[in-house]
């Protein structure tokens, strides 16, 4: 097993994707934004939400 490092250039922050944007999703791309992330939501169409008031999935329908 080799390990990599990675380095992020000055000036920006790193960013995370995160697959889904259920409730659960929605939380984990709040806290890695509140900890300095960018952060890119990426929703498969075919898979239902539920809970939706809770997720950032609403804010793709209603804008």
């Amino acid at each position: 097993m080799r390990s990599e490092t990675h380095f992020i250039p000055s000036g920006r922050a790193p960013v995370a994707v995160v697959l889904g944007t259920n409730d659960v999703a929605s939380a984990v791309a709040h806290r890695l934004f509140n900890a300095g992330y960018g952060v890119v939501l990426s929703r498969d169409p075919g898979q239902p939400v539920l809970r939706r008031s809770m997720a950032f999935d609403d804010a793709l329908v209603t804008g």
